[in-house]
C-alpha cells in the first residue's frame, strides 16, 4: 500500500468496502471561500435551526456543529493534526515540496472525522452541520495543481471510503464577489493565514478554484444533494449588514430538506 491509503485507514480496515456514497438528510455543510461571510450566516443557521426544532417539539441540543479541521479529541486526529502543522516552510508557509502529502493527511483528517464523530452522530439522529467539508481538500488540490492525487481523493469519495459511505444530502455554498470578499478578508488582517490570499489576483484565484471544487462533488455523489447557493453582499453599515445576515439565514432554513 502506498500514498493516501496508509493515511485514511489501516492496512487491514482498508480493505472493508462501501456501496459508494449515499446522501446523509441529517447532515449539513457550509462552504465559501474566506470573506465571503461564511461563518456569521452559519451562526445565525444554527440559532434559526435549534428555535425551530424547539418549536416543533424536538430537542435543539440533536443540533451538533463540528469544525473537522478543529477536532483533536482522539489520538489519531490529535497526531495528525500535529504533523500537519510541521508541514510548513522556513516562512510558515505550506511546504509546496510536501504537497501530496499535505494533502494525504487533510484526507485521512476528514476520514477520522466521520468516522470517530459524524457517523456515530447521525446514527444517534443528531443534526451535524459542518463548517467546510471536502471541498476544502479538492479546492487545495485544485489549487496547487495536483490532478493526479485530485483525482485519486475523488475515487476514495465516490466508493465512500473516505467518508465511511455517507455524505451530505444539504451542501450550502455561500459566495460573495471577489471584491467585496477579498475587502472583508483584508480587513481581518490579523487573523490571516500565511495561506490566505495577498492580493485580489489570488482572491480571483481562489473563488474560481472553489467554484470548480464545489461543482466536482455535487458530480461525485450520485445521490444529488440540495444544493443551497447564497450570495452575501458586502454592506458597510453594520445594522443592515446584519438584517442581510438575517435573511440569507432565513432563506437557507426555508430550503433546507430534513
Amino acid at each position: 500500500m502506498s500514498g493516501i491509503e496508509k493515511f485514511i485507514k489501516t492496512k487491514e480496515d482498508f480493505k472493508k468496502s462501501y456501496e459508494g456514497l449515499k446522501n446523509e438528510s441529517r447532515l449539513i455543510t457550509f462552504d465559501g471561500v474566506d470573506g465571503a461571510g461564511k461563518t456569521e450566516i452559519l451562526k445565525r443557521v444554527i440559532e434559526k435551526l435549534k428555535e425551530r426544532f424547539k418549536n416543533e417539539g424536538k430537542n435543539p441540543d440533536d443540533i451538533v456543529y463540528l469544525k473537522c479541521t478543529s477536532l483533536r479529541d482522539t489520538n489519531s486526529q490529535k497526531n495528525i493534526s500535529e504533523t500537519i502543522n510541521k508541514c510548513r516552510d522556513e516562512n510558515n508557509f505550506w511546504d509546496k515540496n510536501k504537497i501530496d502529502y499535505i494533502l494525504n493527511l487533510w484526507s485521512a483528517k476528514l476520514n477520522r472525522s466521520y468516522g470517530d464523530h459524524i457517523l456515530p452522530l447521525t446514527r444517534k439522529g443528531k443534526t451535524v452541520i459542518l463548517d467546510r467539508s471536502e471541498i476544502d481538500i479538492f479546492r487545495a488540490g485544485i489549487e496547487w495543481g495536483n490532478k493526479e492525487l485530485v483525482d485519486k481523493i475523488k475515487e476514495y469519495m465516490e466508493n465512500g471510503t473516505l467518508t465511511h459511505g455517507i455524505t451530505a444530502a444539504n451542501r450550502i455554498f455561500v459566495s460573495s464577489e471577489t471584491n467585496d470578499a477579498y475587502k472583508n478578508l483584508t480587513e481581518r488582517s490579523k487573523s490571516l493565514s500565511k495561506n490566505d490570499p495577498r492580493s485580489l489576483d489570488e482572491m480571483k484565484s481562489r473563488v474560481k478554484n472553489e467554484e470548480e471544487a464545489e461543482k466536482l462533488i455535487v458530480e461525485i455523489q450520485k445521490e444529488k444533494p440540495n444544493v443551497i447557493k447564497v450570495e452575501n453582499k458586502r454592506i458597510e453599515n453594520e445594522k443592515e449588514r446584519n438584517v442581510q445576515f438575517e435573511k440569507i439565514a432565513e432563506k437557507i432554513i426555508s430550503n433546507l430538506k430534513l
